[in-house]
Parts: C-alpha cells; structure tokens; sequence
C-alpha cells in the first residue's frame, strides 16, 4: 500500500492520482506538509530551533575541521637535525663583517644555512611562572626561502606532538631602507588571511619566542641596506650593489 505521501506508486510506478486518496489519507498527508511548511519557516518557532540547531552543527563542524587543520604540520617541513649542534659557520659573524667592511660586500647565505644556525642558536629563556612553558615545549625555529618571500616558522610540542606557527613577510628595497610586510600566516595547516595576520601576531610570534637569544642577529640585519631573496637562497649587502643603483641625478648647466 502507497503512503499518503508518495507521488508514483511503489509496485508501477505510475503516477498516482492524490484525489483518490480516503478523507483520512489526505487529512494526514495536508497535516504532514503543514508540519514541514512550519518546521522551514523561520517565523515560527520551530522554524527558528530548525535554523538554530543547523547553524549550530555548521559552526561546530567549521571549528572541528580548522582544529584539525591546526594540528596538522604544513606542507615543506625540513628533517629535524639528528643532533643538537650542527656545524655551520657562524652566520651573526658572517652578517656582522658584512657591515663592518668598506666598499660593497655582498655575501649570500642558503636556506639550509640558516636553519643549521637557528638550530644551534635559536632558545627560549625559561620561565618558572609562564603557563605557556608548562604546556609547550620549544623545539626549534626555521625558515623557507622563495623569491621575495621569508616564512619563518616557530615549531613547539605538546607531550611530542609537534605544533606549527608561521608568518611569511614580503621583502621589498625601498632605495635607501629595506621594509617587510606579512602577507600571510598558517597555524599548522590552517591558514590565515592577511587581514587576520595582525590579530594573531602574538599568538604565531610570542608562544615561546626564541627573538630574545637572536637579539644581536637581529641587530646586524637591521644595518643592511640591500637584502633580496631568491629560491632557497638569500643575498644580503650593507651597501645597495651598483647594478640596483639608479641613474645618477641630473644637475643644473
């Protein structure tokens, strides 16, 4: 036997005639769509707890899939080091001479380079009272090189699982000062757009920041005048290279 609200019959599948139906059949097939016309209507009361519930559901599964993307580590992720010390060359001496010689020195420096010396360099200051420390452990900093583009990432764990915050900068030489803007920013997986960037700043630079023990390094990079960056690679000078140079002013006859 059909139901009240069936529209081709469930033996032929002919199209089934509603007149035909007994009073009582269509009584319970009007009150059916009378309940549904109710329940989609978001006037009615149980139009509202319908919509609640479905943007409720739709909220908890948007917040499900960014955690999850959060926990996942980015894609590009370098082998952790099989060793606490490295050797690599002493890259805040290298930067350092580069300031301090006359002329125009220009030195170039590998992404693997500087991940070998943030390695052996980059730590966070203990401190007893900070709840982050308690529940984070800082593992290491390192960064990603592509043209014009410098992501640095903060890698900590909770009880081993390794968590990922990055910001990427653009670098852009604006004649006689560089600048970098932060174009982006990725919590494991999960990225963020650039207007987000500056509302999680903190949250992606200052959970166990390792800035305070590259403090001198940072110092010597703020003197150059000339940085450009390339794939998997970095040019740096304290002087612009004459090739970046333009025409020289004109002057009055």
């Amino acid at each position: 036997m059909n139901e009240p609200e069936r529209v081709y019959c469930h033996s032929c599948g002919n199209k089934l005639d509603r007149l035909i139906l007994s009073p009582k059949e269509q009584e319970k097939a009007a009150a059916k769509k009378r309940r549904i016309k109710k329940m989609m209507n978001p006037q009615s009361r149980e139009g509202r707890e319908w919509w609640k519930t479905a943007i409720k559901t739709l909220f908890c599964a948007a917040v499900a899939a960014a955690a999850v993307d959060a926990a996942r580590p980015p894609e590009g992720v370098p082998a952790m080091p099989a060793e606490r010390f490295v050797e690599t060359k002493d890259l805040g001496r290298a930067v350092e001479a580069l300031t301090a010689t006359r002329g125009n020195p220009v030195g170039a420096l590998s992404e693997a380079e500087i991940n070998n010396y943030l390695w052996n360099t980059a730590r966070v200051t203990t401190d007893a009272n900070s709840w982050i420390q308690k529940i984070l452990t800082f593992q290491r900093v390192y960064v990603e090189l592509k043209p014009d583009l410098l992501k640095i990432t903060v890698q900590n764990a909770i009880k081993g699982h390794p968590l990922y915050a990055g910001v990427v900068y653009r670098f852009s030489d604006g004649g006689n000062a560089l600048s970098a803007t932060r174009v982006s920013a990725n919590i494991g997986r999960l990225r963020l757009p650039h207007e987000l960037v500056p509302y999680f700043s903190r949250l992606l630079g200052y959970i166990n920041p390792p800035w305070d023990s590259l403090k001198q390094e940072n110092t010597s990079i703020n003197k150059l005048q000339f940085l450009q960056i390339l794939d998997g690679k970095m040019i740096l000078s304290a002087a612009r290279p004459a090739a970046q140079m333009g025409p020289p002013p004109s002057t009055a006859k």
